[in-house]
């Protein structure tokens, strides 16, 4: 088995993918958050924690790491956030890019919002080609894999390069036991976590034409690093992208919006979705669970559950461990495993 050293850790959302996706095990994680810590501790309880990435002398884990994952901040090239880049003191790439030409794992796996495509993507590349190393790279949304939130991501896999052809460092081959999703039907596995992940069906977009009601995406090779089209699962599609412009993950403060307040011991009057519904359904089908309450018993507040069931993560992953406000924040900088999920097994294909 081999193994992955994490940086930037969070809740271990890509982590999970990898472990899911590949023979491997995250045997160190690394976060200056001390609730992503806290996560950390209870999910990985076996894997040392590094703490500070910037501290790290990276000499003493020479030959022994296999695979670095990287959900580096986003904020620097963020929407959301006010897109400094490279002047960003988030910025840590730089920190990440010392840790692969030290360690030279067989396979890099990194994670980050679309909009570093426009904002720093040609320095991460370039540095990672400097090392003599490949690099693969896509898009996936969220809801690309039935998720009612749209979250496009990009994903990039690098390899070493090898003139040679010999892959022996890489972790190239899929784990036949884990099968890639398919067109119907549901399926999930218990991971060594003891947690079941539950993931969904996938269908390609075939014409090219995205999401009733979205913006038109255009038909790619993901290997040619480009936005590759959505999936649309039932046809309903439409549903899961208008949820994005308005959804809890994004705009806590409109959640009337999202769906009625509802107390989460009054199972008397169940949650009216109105015109989310269909995405909200899909997404509770795929993950096999209700949708938890929009609000916080009592309250106007968030309720960090819904977040957490919309990130695509086993109940309580997060929000057994974490207060809800806390939770909100350590769930919002994650990455939804099914949609990591995805994004590899295309990247290794």
């Amino acid at each position: 088995m081999q193994t992955i050293m994490s940086l930037c850790t969070g809740y271990g959302g890509l982590d999970l993918a990898v472990e899911r996706v590949c023979d491997t095990e995250t045997r160190w994680v690394s976060d200056i958050d001390a609730d992503a810590v806290a996560v950390q501790t209870v999910r990985f309880p076996d894997a040392t924690q590094l703490g500070d990435l910037k501290q790290v002398n990276w000499g003493q884990y020479v030959g022994q790491v296999d695979v670095i994952t990287a959900g580096y901040p986003c904020q620097p090239f963020s929407a959301a956030g006010q897109r400094k880049g490279l002047a960003d003191e988030r910025h840590i790439w730089p920190w990440i890019a010392e840790a692969i030409r030290v360690l030279r794992p067989g396979t890099v796996v990194l994670e980050n919002v679309q909009g570093h495509l426009r904002l720093g993507f040609d320095i991460v590349v370039g540095d990672l080609a400097a090392m003599g190393r490949t690099a693969r790279w896509g898009v996936v949304r969220a809801s690309d894999t039935g998720a009612p939130h749209r979250r496009a991501r990009l994903f990039i896999v690098s390899h070493l390069a090898d003139p040679n052809g010999d892959r022996s460092q890489r972790f190239s081959q899929l784990n036949r036991d884990t099968p890639p999703r398919v067109n119907s039907g549901n399926w999930g596995h218990a991971d060594r976590h003891g947690m079941e992940i539950a993931v969904g069906p996938v269908v390609a977009d075939p014409d090219g034409t995205g999401l009733e009601g979205a913006e038109p995406a255009e038909r790619c090779d993901v290997s040619a690093g480009r936005d590759c089209a959505p999936a649309d699962p039932d046809g309903t599609a439409g549903d899961s992208e208008r949820v994005n412009a308005r959804s809890p993950v994004y705009e806590p403060c409109k959640v009337e919006r999202f769906g009625r307040r509802h107390r989460m011991d009054d199972a008397a009057e169940p949650v009216d979705w109105q015109r989310f519904g269909p995405a909200i359904r899909r997404w509770e089908a795929i993950m096999g669970r209700s949708a938890p309450a929009p609000l916080v018993d009592g309250t106007k507040q968030l309720n960090a559950r819904l977040v957490e069931w919309m990130m695509g993560l086993p109940e309580g992953w997060v929000t057994d461990l974490i207060p809800n406000r806390r939770a909100l924040k350590t769930l919002g900088n994650g990455v939804v495993p099914q949609q990591a999920e995805m994004a590899l097994r295309m990247l290794l294909t």
